[in-house]
């Protein structure tokens, strides 16, 4: 339903001739909510040549007071996450462009980060190129080789501290799969905040495990609450993605792929919704 509670539908929604850039956003997303000022600024700046959208979920009030009369506008309330889980939105704030022919355009790009650079390529691209496609990068030039929507590949494995940790236990809810080595400065910086975010996670963070290698011992005492699996030659993490240290992804409560792969604090912050 748009947000007076007319029923619509997604070809209700696709303008004429035009491309369709579609958020997908939640009035309880504290990064959608600061996000908002930029939502009207590209909805302005790419004004008659592509279709900006937010599709949310909750009630119209929750959504009114979240994001404000005029870019409420442009919103639309679906009852569950039905539409957005069919195109690999599993995460908010995320983003979709689809083409003027109606054909789905792009990865799913999840975080303000990823956002940002897939704007910043619609902006100055040829939107009425044949084969127009984006790929949305993790803030460093690259790209993960992961299928969003796909599911990961089966594994069992014995953490640090004994806990087993599967692919079977991801399911029921989201999960951050997080890629580190204790040999890598960057992961040493990002140490001690990553620490007291991973303890202080509420019900609406995702579930944490993190992949290593090395010796036990300097991993015991990063203190990490989320469960540590040393993974030898990352042969495993190089199945989930893993591009670098440190980096990240999400994977949702069906255990399938539901990001990009994000490297670098920036990014994984983003990625979590955790502003830095």
């Amino acid at each position: 339903t748009d947000i007076e509670g007319k029923p619509t539908t997604t070809r209700g929604i696709v303008a004429p001739k035009l491309p369709l850039l579609m958020f997908f956003v939640s009035p309880t997303c504290s990064p959608c909510k600061a996000l908002v000022p930029k939502f009207q600024a590209w909805a302005a700046e790419l004004s008659g040549r592509v279709r900006v959208v937010l599709i949310s979920s909750g009630s119209a009030n929750e959504n009114s007071d979240k994001f404000g009369e005029q870019i409420c506008r442009a919103l639309f309330v679906g009852k569950d996450r039905e539409f957005p889980e069919s195109v690999s939105a599993k995460w908010t704030p995320s983003a979709l462009f689809v083409d003027s022919n109606g054909r789905i355009a792009s990865h799913i790009a999840a975080g303000d980060t990823a956002i940002i650079e897939l704007v910043e390529k619609i902006s100055n691209s040829d939107l009425h190129d044949e084969f127009l496609h984006f790929t949305v990068g993790n803030g460093n030039g690259h790209h993960s080789h992961v299928d969003l929507g796909a599911r990961i590949p089966d594994f069992a494995i014995d953490a640090i501290d004994g806990r087993k940790v599967s692919s079977s236990h991801l399911a029921g809810k989201p999960t951050l799969i997080a890629f580190w080595s204790t040999t890598c400065p960057h992961c040493e910086r990002m140490a001690s905040e990553f620490k007291e975010w991973d303890a202080s996670r509420t019900p609406d963070d995702p579930e944490v495990i993190v992949f290593s290698d090395g010796e036990k011992e300097p991993h015991t005492k990063l203190g990490f609450t989320a469960p540590i699996v040393l993974d030898k030659g990352n042969e495993l993490s190089a199945k989930l993605g893993m591009f670098g240290t440190p980096s990240a992804i999400l994977i949702d409560e069906h255990g399938r792929f539901a990001s990009e792969i994000a490297v670098g604090a920036p990014q994984i912050w983003s990625l979590i919704g955790k502003r830095k």
